[in-house]
Parts: C-alpha cells; structure tokens; sequence
C-alpha cells in the first residue's frame, strides 16, 4: 500500500509542481475560506496528538502556524487593489505559516512513532 502512495506521489507533484503558476488564478474568496476551513479541521485532530504525544514544542507550532496563516488571510494576500509590499508580506507569513504546520505535524508523527 505504501509503495502505491508512493508511486502516486512521485506522478502527481510534477504535474502540481508545472500547475502551480496557474492555481493562483482559481484561488477565489470561496476557495480560500474553504481552505481556510479544511486547514483548521486538518489542525485539530493533528494538535490532539500532539497533546498525546507530549509534543509541546509541536503545539506551539501549530498555534504560531494557524496564526501566520490567519494574518496572511487578514491582509488578503491574494486579492487584488492591495499594495506590493502587503503582498509580499501576506505570501511570506503564509508560506512561514505552512512550513511551520507541516514541521509541527512532523515532529509529532515522529514522537508518535517511538520503538
């Protein structure tokens, strides 16, 4: 099962990764508050582990992550008629607010699987 995931990833993040420039313009204010909901639906499960884990460096991240995230999606990073520089500034606080979910749920994955 594990090498099908694999197999499944290893054909699908070329194909995102030559999508991604266009993505952007489907990123609507509909999607983003969908994503927005799927993100903190995604996050709560993963900080109950964490709690289980003994994770605490792992739920702070996911509190600063969500916050990012939350900040980026306030300044409205992709909307139009906003300056350069808040833009620049809501795509950094939502790429830093990404990287930080994903270290989090990673450092409880591995607590999680101990021995």
């Amino acid at each position: 099962m594990l090498s099908l995931a694999c197999a499944v990833h290893c054909m699908a993040v070329p194909v995102l990764l030559l999508a991604l420039p266009n993505l952007g313009n489907l990123l609507t204010g509909e999607l983003e508050w969908l994503m927005v909901i799927a993100i903190v639906g995604l996050t709560v499960p993963a900080v109950l582990n964490a709690w289980r884990a003994g994770a605490h460096w792992a739920i702070g991240g996911f509190g600063l992550g969500l916050g990012l995230l939350a900040t980026s999606f306030a300044l409205g990073h992709q909307h139009a008629g906003i300056d350069h520089a808040a833009s620049l500034l809501g795509t950094g606080l939502a790429i830093g607010g990404s990287l930080l979910l994903a270290s989090a749920h990673w450092h409880t994955q591995r607590r999680l699987a101990c021995c």
